[in-house]
Formats: structure tokens, C-alpha cells, sequence
């Protein structure tokens, strides 16, 4: 069953677990995926590049093209797994 989103970790929750992480000197190891609720990745999705058509359902951070090195992927799985329409807002 899945939680409310209240009891979700934070974005600097994160940050600080990571940086734990670093301060141990893991920095270095590969990360692949950040999952997150459908309004974070909407309010992402808003604040970091222009409007979109459709609700976004992945967001790659960090891109560069040619890199060797893939890109941070934010996704969201609450609409592959049929949970209901989120709100939007329009942009």
C-alpha cells in the first residue's frame, strides 16, 4: 500500500543522507534512478524547463550531450501504475 506523500522523505532529506554518503568517501559510486510522487516531478518539471504539453513522467538532471557519464533521471511511477489522475495545473 502506498503512503501519503506527507511521510515522503524530502528533496534536502535527500541531500543529507547523500552528503553522509560523501562525507564516508562513497562519493564516487554510480547512482541510477530517483523515484519521486507525480507532484513532485510536475513541480520539477514546472520550475526547471519550459511548459509542457503533457504531465511529465521522467526528468533527466545534469545532461550533457556527448557525456560519457549518463544523465540524474528523476520518474515517477504513480501514473504507469494506474493510481489516478493528479492534479495539474496549467503552465
Amino acid at each position: 500500500m502506498s503512503e501519503p506523500e506527507n511521510r515522503f522523505p524530502t528533496i534536502a532529506d535527500l541531500r543529507d543522507e547523500l552528503a553522509k554518503l560523501i562525507e564516508r568517501g562513497l562519493g564516487d559510486l554510480p547512482v541510477q534512478v530517483l523515484v519521486v510522487p507525480d507532484s513532485t516531478i510536475q513541480a520539477l518539471a514546472k520550475t526547471l524547463g519550459p511548459p509542457l504539453a503533457k504531465p511529465a513522467l521522467m526528468i533527466e538532471l545534469n545532461y550533457e550531450e556527448g557525456s560519457s557519464r549518463l544523465p540524474v533521471t528523476v520518474v515517477s511511477t504513480d501514473r504507469g501504475q494506474g493510481s489516478g489522475t493528479p492534479s495539474r495545473t496549467d503552465r
